[in-house]
C-alpha cells in the first residue's frame, strides 16, 4: 500500500481561528486524510493564525503523493 501525503496551509481571523480549523480538520478527515503534523503561527499585526499542516491518507482518485 502506497503512503500519500498532502501538504496545506490554512489561515483564518484569531477570533474565529478555533472554531473554523476545526471545521477545516473535519473536512480533511472527511475526506480520508489524517493530521501527520501542524505548525502554528500568529500574525498580531493582522491578527490571524496560520496552520501548517502535513496529513496522510486521502482518497485514491486524483490525489499526488506529495502536493
Amino acid at each position: 500500500m502506497d503512503c500519500r501525503y498532502h501538504y496545506e496551509k490554512f489561515s483564518s481571523g484569531s477570533d474565529e481561528f478555533e472554531t473554523e480549523f476545526t471545521q477545516y480538520l473535519n473536512r480533511k478527515r472527511s475526506e480520508n486524510w489524517c493530521v501527520q503534523s501542524c505548525a502554528y503561527s500568529r500574525d498580531s499585526e493582522n491578527s490571524t493564525m496560520h496552520a501548517d499542516c502535513i496529513f496522510t491518507g486521502g482518497s485514491t482518485a486524483g490525489q499526488s503523493i506529495i502536493s
